[in-house]
This record gives C-alpha cells, sequence and structure tokens, in this order.
C-alpha cells in the first residue's frame, strides 16, 4: 500500500495561482525513514527557543513569522527549508505536482448550478488543480509499480474544501482525458531511453476509497508537501528563491531541466518527479530476461551453425536497455 501525502499553496483568494503537491511512500519503511529524517533535521535546525510545539509550516518558517526573526536568521530559515525539500530527492521518493493559474470559472459555475449554490471560482481551481495531483500518484501506481499497489490519499485538512474534495477530489476515477503524443514533450526517461513519449490518458485507477484528513501538526509527511507545494507556488509565480527551493527538491539534473522549461509558466501544468529508482528496476529486469533468454538459446544452439555466435551477439546487443549498465557482451563472447 502506498500513502499519498498531500497538501496545497496558494489557496487564499488574492493568491494568483494554486499547487498541489503530493509524496508517494509505501506505508511501512518509506514513510518511517522520512519521518525520522524529519526529526532529524528539525532537532540539528530549529534554534531551541521554538522547538516545543514546533512543526513545519513553509509560509511561517519562510517569512520568519510567530516570532522566528528573534532566535532565527533568514538564511537559516531558507537552508532549513532547502534540506527538508531535498529528502524526496535524496531517498528516491517519487512526489506529484499540479499547478494551475486561478481561471475566472464564475459564469460557467453559475450557468452550471442556476439558482443553486455553488462552489466559488478559487475553490474550482483547488478542486481541478487536486484531481490532476491525485492523477500524476496513480500514473506512478500504474506505471513504475504495475497496478499491484493501491494508494490511499491523506490530505490536510481545509475546512473550505474537505467536504468538496471527500466527494469529488478523485474526480477522474470517473472522467478519461485522452492525451495526444504531439501535446506531450519527453521526459528525462524517455530522453535517456531515446524513446518518444508514448500516448497517454489522464485517469485514477489504483486510489481506492475517498480522501482522508488530517491537521498538518499531526503528520511530518504533510509538513514536507507543504514545503513542496510552497516551493512550487514560489517558482510559478517567479518569486526570490522559487528556483532554488525546487532545485532542491529534484536534484542537480531534474531541477535545472525542470525550472528552465518555460511550460511551467502556462496555465495549468502538472508533472511527477523522482522515479528514475523505478526506472532503473525496470529496466534491469528487462535487461536480465533478455539475457536469460539469449543464454538459452547458446545453450540450445547447433554447434555446427556458423552464424550462432551473431546471433548471441545480437541478443546481447538487444538486452542492453538501460543507460549506465555495462556492456558485457566481450566478457560473454570470451566466455563462449
Amino acid at each position: 500500500m502506498r500513502l499519498i501525502y498531500t497538501d496545497e499553496a496558494g489557496t487564499s483568494e488574492q493568491e494568483p495561482v494554486v499547487v498541489v503537491a503530493a509524496v508517494v511512500v509505501d506505508e511501512k519503511s518509506e514513510a518511517e525513514l522520512l519521518e525520522a529524517e524529519i526529526a532529524r533535521v528539525v532537532s540539528e535546525r530549529v534554534p531551541a527557543p521554538l522547538r516545543d510545539g514546533f512543526y513545519i509550516h513553509a509560509t511561517d518558517i519562510f517569512h520568519g513569522k510567530k516570532g522566528m526573526r528573534d532566535h532565527w536568521a533568514g538564511h537559516d530559515r531558507l537552508d532549513f527549508l532547502k534540506e527538508i525539500a531535498c529528502l524526496p530527492f535524496v531517498h528516491d521518493i517519487p512526489i506529484a505536482v499540479s499547478y494551475s493559474e486561478k481561471l475566472d470559472f464564475t459564469k460557467i459555475l453559475d450557468s452550471a448550478r442556476p439558482g443553486r449554490p455553488r462552489m466559488t471560482s478559487n475553490q474550482y481551481n483547488h478542486f481541478l488543480a487536486f484531481g490532476f495531483c491525485m492523477e500524476r500518484a496513480d500514473f506512478f501506481l500504474k506505471k513504475y509499480l504495475g497496478g499491484k499497489e493501491k494508494g490511499i490519499v491523506l490530505a490536510e485538512a481545509v475546512s473550505q474544501m474537505q467536504g468538496l474534495l471527500t466527494k469529488h477530489g478523485l474526480w477522474l476515477r470517473d472522467v478519461v482525458l485522452q492525451v495526444p503524443i504531439d501535446g506531450q514533450m519527453q521526459g528525462i526517461a524517455e530522453q535517456r531511453l531515446n524513446e518518444p513519449p508514448l500516448p497517454q490518458s489522464h485517469h485514477i485507477e489504483n486510489i481506492i476509497d475517498q480522501p482522508k484528513f488530517l491537521g498538518k501538526g499531526e503528520a511530518s509527511l504533510l509538513q514536507l508537501a507543504d514545503v513542496i507545494a510552497f516551493s512550487f507556488r514560489r517558482f510559478a509565480t517567479k518569486q526570490s528563491h522559487g528556483s532554488d527551493l525546487v532545485n532542491a527538491i529534484l536534484g542537480p539534473e531534474e531541477g535545472p531541466a525542470t525550472t528552465n522549461v518555460p511550460v511551467w509558466f502556462s496555465a495549468a501544468n502538472h508533472g511527477l518527479f523522482n522515479t528514475d529508482s523505478y526506472l532503473c528496476e525496470r529496466g534491469r529486469a528487462d535487461r536480465d530476461f533478455r539475457r536469460r533468454i539469449a543464454t538459452g538459446n547458446v545453450l540450445i544452439a547447433d554447434a555446427d551453425d556458423p552464424d550462432w555466435m551473431k546471433h548471441f551477439a545480437d541478443d546481447i546487443e538487444r538486452s542492453k536497455r538501460v543507460e549506465g549498465f555495462p556492456d558485457i557482451g566481450d566478457d560473454a563472447r570470451n566466455r563462449a
């Protein structure tokens, strides 16, 4: 079972964008590891006078609210946020992020439910971003775990959204949005394998039940999701240190590759990050399977067939599926 810890940033009416971020962990080892790491960073970085009752709220920490400036210098607070932000990258933990520029849906919402109570335009933007973020988390379960594990959403309890998200937050369970191949970009994984992006559809299949809601102080992984959402919101609105924080979240390769792509400043975007380790596991399994086939072909080959070595070498070449794995072709040929 995978736990999908979810938080948001930019939910107030005056904010120009809304961001929803999720940290996807297995319910035992990864969750416990991150909880221990967050506790360690807090104990090492947060000044002693602030630790009693302390929990991570990125906006308060960044701006030095609640008396933090009296005990905690601005550059130290920023370093703290970066150290928390980098934990998913350091420990190969997938994250999903959805960003949406707030559009005015007032007329659409009024026409959809004339004379009846409706959600506000601000709530509708949050609703859309939440659904797309959950779809990216579900995509991880489908693509990288083969649909063999299910997910449960644990989200921050936001009073004005909780009822709506409980009933309809996973709206992409009931809707399939097709994405044509010409509307996609190669991700880092596809670039490494020199493969085109496959046609995709946005649909939730592997997240079960309805979202469960917790107070931010009740779960340190919700606080981690808060830091990620805050960081992407600052980046999406081109505010100071936004790119620095996102680079800390995604690492030295995927970070700049993301922050330098203008598409993240379009009306809406969503992404799944920190999946390279799962790519390697899948690639290794594929490689090993193909090499077993190649070895089996050698064992049953007709020794009198002058082309059998060529067939074996061709099989070895086809088996090398992931960049960075050693070329065993020469060693295999020598042993043969």
